[in-house]
C-alpha cells in the first residue's frame, strides 16, 4: 500500500509534465506568444484554470486507490489496477469531448502513460 501512495505522485508529475508541454506548444501555435510568453501563459492556465482539473484528479485518484486497490489481492491487483485507470479517465473524456478541449484527452494520455509506468515501478 505505501508503494502505491507513493507512485501516485508519478501520476501527477507526468500528468502536470504532458498538459504543460501541450499547453506550451499550443499557446505558441495559437496565439503567436514567443517560447517565453507561452510558458507563462501555460503555467498560468494549468495551474490556476485547470484547478478543477487537479481537484478531480486527486479526489478521483485518491478514492479509487482506497477503494479499488486496497481492497484486491495479488491476484486481482493489475485487473483492479485497470479499473482505477478507467474510472480515473472517464469523466475527463467526456469533459474533453462535451466542451471540445483536448487538453482533458492529453491529460487522460498523460495519466495512461504514467498508469503503464506505475504498473512497472509497483512490480518492482
Amino acid at each position: 500500500m505505501r508503494k502505491l501512495l507513493k507512485t501516485n505522485l508519478i501520476n501527477v508529475i507526468i500528468v502536470f509534465i504532458v498538459v504543460y508541454i501541450y499547453s506550451v506548444i499550443r499557446a505558441m501555435k495559437e496565439a503567436d506568444f514567443n517560447i517565453f510568453q507561452g510558458m507563462f501563459s501555460a503555467l498560468i492556465l494549468v495551474v490556476l484554470y485547470g484547478m478543477f482539473f487537479w481537484i478531480a484528479f486527486f479526489i478521483l485518484l485518491l478514492l479509487t486507490n482506497v477503494f479499488i486497490l486496497k481492497k484486491s489481492s495479488k491476484q486481482t491487483f493489475y485487473v483492479m489496477f485497470v479499473i482505477q485507470t478507467v474510472v480515473v479517465s472517464i469523466p475527463f473524456i467526456y469533459l474533453g469531448i462535451y466542451y471540445e478541449e483536448w487538453i482533458f484527452i492529453v491529460g487522460v494520455i498523460g495519466f495512461l502513460v504514467s498508469q503503464m509506468y506505475r504498473s512497472k515501478k509497483i512490480r518492482n
